[in-house]
């Protein structure tokens, strides 16, 4: 569902156009052709009709010129081919590939300037082709699969939907976006498990939307949530959707309004949020096995000892599954700031309360409060959260030093 599909269905019009045409075309000279030329015409047509139109796509061997004459005859053959959309693509593809494999063969060999030209500009065309053809084939098979009643097949069909709508929407013009939103948001199964499906992909969609786009992703979101509690499906898998898409919305509608954090610090301590009050505040969401997690450390590190004495403070929530790998990890790196752990097994990583809460499914997710625990910013990583302190606390105590080697983190990194 890429805006550059929009191309390849003007392709795929122009070539039915340019079939059905040219079936229709007789010459008056074969309107005056005797009896007998017109009836070994018919057995010769009768003949091309049972053989394979593939069988014509084998490239042969031969010299630059026999080549041309190859592309010539493949491209006659694409606009004459009869079949079904779907065996018309699957052939058009073959085509393409085919004169892409004769132009490289025709180029091989000696080639006049004439024959060089021709055979360059045939292989960009087949590319050209090829490539929008095959996107055309991949959204007619997602499409395919989406409407396939089997749960396995429908869910890949869904989350390369929900994928690409996610990812093409700043491209896509307002219709494009209406229709895919629909799509994502109606016409929901009765039966369960293809429901399920369906949520499960919704909840990608959101996130991945909400990621790029926050304002679109929270009107996705709350949309969202009004569709799943609709289906009244008796569904665990449902309901968890519901829980995150709820937690979601609760993180996006943080910039202006507080945040609420409770819990077990990991020694056992019961973490006491109002003690925060009057500082400036990264809730920052990490696990040891985060890579980009660990790489915005060193940024993180250097701004608590720049402001850390002006007011600023930082609360870590892992979300890690093994409390003594993560009692290492902080020691090993001298890490200063209070850490939320989960109570049990059932409430570590991804189930831990203060991640459901605010639908957090991907990390490192840096939320920065002001002195009253009110949002004002949700992805205060990097140069953000330099930049956000500057205007929260005003100059430093010490300008942070870059250290060697560190990699500066950019806010726009996709998450673990």
């Amino acid at each position: 569902m890429r805006a550059a599909r929009t191309p390849a269905l003007r392709l795929w019009s122009c070539l039915l156009a340019t079939g059905l045409a040219w079936s229709g075309l007789v010459t008056a000279h074969a309107a005056a052709a005797e009896a007998a030329s017109a009836a070994s015409a018919a057995e010769d047509a009768a003949a091309e009709a049972d053989a394979d139109p593939t069988d014509s796509l084998v490239v042969p061997a031969g010299d630059a010129a026999d080549m041309l004459a190859f592309i010539r005859q493949t491209m006659a053959a694409t606009r004459t081919f009869r079949g079904s959309p779907s065996e018309r693509a699957q052939f058009q593809l073959r085509a393409s590939a085919a004169i892409l494999a004769a132009a490289d063969q025709g180029l091989a060999a000696e080639v006049s300037v004439t024959q060089a030209a021709s055979l360059t500009r045939a292989k960009l065309n087949a590319l050209s082709q090829l490539k929008l053809l095959s996107e055309m084939e991949e959204h007619m098979l997602i499409d395919q699969a989406r409407q396939d009643e089997r749960p396995q097949v429908a869910s890949i069909g869904w989350r390369a939907f929900a994928i690409d709508g996610a990812r093409d929407w700043s491209d896509w013009s307002r219709p494009q976006r209406a229709r895919w939103r629909k799509s994502m948001l109606t016409d929901w199964p009765s039966n369960s498990e293809l429901a399920e499906v369906r949520a499960v992909a919704l909840r990608m969609a959101v996130s991945r939307l909400a990621m790029s786009d926050a304002d679109a992703g929270k009107q996705f979101v709350a949309e969202a949530i009004e569709a799943v509690r609709g289906l009244h499906l008796d569904s665990d898998k449902i309901q968890e959707v519901l829980v995150d898409l709820e937690g979601t919305l609760r993180r996006l509608d943080l910039v202006g309004n507080k945040m609420e954090i409770t819990g077990t610090l990991i020694d056992g301590q019961t973490f006491d949020w109002e003690a925060y009050r009057g500082k400036v505040v990264l809730v920052d969401y990490w696990a040891t096995w985060c890579g980009p997690c660990r790489a915005e450390l060193p940024n993180v590190k250097r701004m608590y000892a720049a402001y850390h004495d002006k007011g600023f403070d930082v609360v870590g929530i892992s979300l890690d599954t093994s409390k003594e790998k993560t009692e290492k990890f902080l020691a090993d790196n001298e890490i200063p700031w209070a850490t939320l752990y989960g109570v049990d097994q059932e409430h570590d990583g991804w189930d831990h309360p203060m991640a459901l809460r605010y639908g957090i499914s991907g990390i490192p997710t840096a939320i920065l409060v002001d002195q009253n625990g009110v949002g004002v910013n949700l992805k205060a990583r990097g140069n953000v959260l330099r930049e956000q302190l500057q205007q929260l606390l005003g100059d430093p105590i010490e300008p942070p030093a870059e250290a060697a080697g560190d990699a500066e983190t950019d806010p726009a990194d996709e998450a673990a």
